[in-house]
This record gives structure tokens, sequence and C-alpha cells, in this order.
């Protein structure tokens, strides 16, 4: 895909964008596919030219539509856990099966104002342009 960058989302991170002052931007939900799998996110800051961010295998979202703030962080493993167990997808799981099921799975956080954005993902992108999830043939 021309324009794209794959996030690498393996390993915990801070500010996943690498952003200078990420408080001074603003994050906003663009679109998301008709079945809540793919998310389409536009950060902005009044200097420069918004960024065009996408997850893709979108399980997960809790946040507001759009908030101040863009430190996007991947969150620990065990925060990931706690999620998917608090969410009840593992009840009754071995350790095997646990391991399995979350293989692949990322909890990415944004602390805005007062309130802790999560969205669970199996990866994601930036985008130059429009996203190639949501350009139209």
């Amino acid at each position: 895909m021309s324009g794209v960058t794959f996030l690498d989302l393996k390993s915990q991170i801070n500010n996943l964008l690498n952003l200078k002052a990420p408080e001074t931007y603003s994050s906003a939900l663009e679109r998301f596919s008709p079945d809540h799998l793919v998310m389409w996110f536009r950060i902005y800051n009044h200097n420069k030219s918004p960024m065009n961010l996408v997850f893709k295998g979108v399980y997960f979202f809790d946040g507001p539509i759009s908030w101040l703030g863009a430190e996007f962080c991947v969150a620990s493993s065990k925060e990931c856990l706690e999620l998917v167990d608090k969410l009840g997808w593992i009840k009754g799981a071995t350790e095997a099966e646990i391991r399995d099921f979350m293989e692949g799975f990322y909890l990415i956080t944004v602390q805005a104002q007062n309130y802790k954005v999560r969205i669970l993902v199996r990866g994601g992108y930036i985008s130059e342009d429009v996203p190639p999830d949501f350009q139209v043939p």
C-alpha cells in the first residue's frame, strides 16, 4: 500500500505516533467500517496537516468521538489481559487457551482530559492520504 506506514504494536510503547507535545493535538474518530472492525482517526494540530491513523481488527472501543490529546500508547499485556478478562472473553479458559487467544491483541490507550480512551485492536497504520480501507473505488 503506497503512502502507508504500518505500526509496530508488539511492545509497550508510550507516544506511539512520536509526536512532540502530543497534548497540543486533538483526536477525532473520522469514520469506521460498517462492522466497526476498522476505525479511522484524524489527529489535528493547528500548525500541521491532519494525520490519518487507522486501527484494524477493532474489537473494543471505549471513548468519546473526539478529544484533546494524541498520546496514543500501547498498554502492557497485563492491562490488555485485564480488559479482556473483565469483558468475560476468557472465562473458564486454560492458561494455554488464554495465551493463544491473546496473541495479536493490543490495547491502545490515550489519556484524554479526565478520561482514558481504550481501543482493543489487532493492528494499525498511518496513511498519508485517505486510508486505503476507506477509499471509494
